[in-house]
């Protein structure tokens, strides 16, 4: 799931699809929320990359879904994933120490 963002974010987005694209990956879904932000650079991609240049296929561009609405993410990444189940439990519950239980040198924390 990718949200605005700049450089990082795009740096991200782009290696997962590039990840998926050359199936160097399980396919997973992706998720762009915001599509005041997401829909002119997926313009671009359509225009340039699959239209123009040609260095990407149609399918590329339809390995991920836009949207404004938190639900419809969820339930595309349900349908997209359904082990990825409703809830994820951690498999461990942590709990940060106190300052008075660290020990310098310590392995303990």
């Amino acid at each position: 799931v990718c949200f605005p963002g700049g450089y990082g974010t795009l740096d991200e987005l782009f290696e997962t699809l590039t990840l998926i694209q050359t199936q160097r990956t399980t396919p997973s879904p992706v998720v762009l929320v915001g599509k005041a932000f997401w829909q002119p650079m997926v313009a671009w991609l359509k225009q340039a990359l699959v239209e123009e240049h040609q260095t990407i296929s149609p399918q590329d561009v339809e390995s991920f879904m836009l949207t404004d609405d938190v639900d419809e993410a969820v339930a595309h990444i349900l349908a997209k994933c359904p082990e990825c189940g409703p809830v994820w439990e951690h498999p461990r519950r942590q709990v940060a120490p106190s300052p008075g239980e660290i020990v310098a040198g310590s392995d303990r924390w």
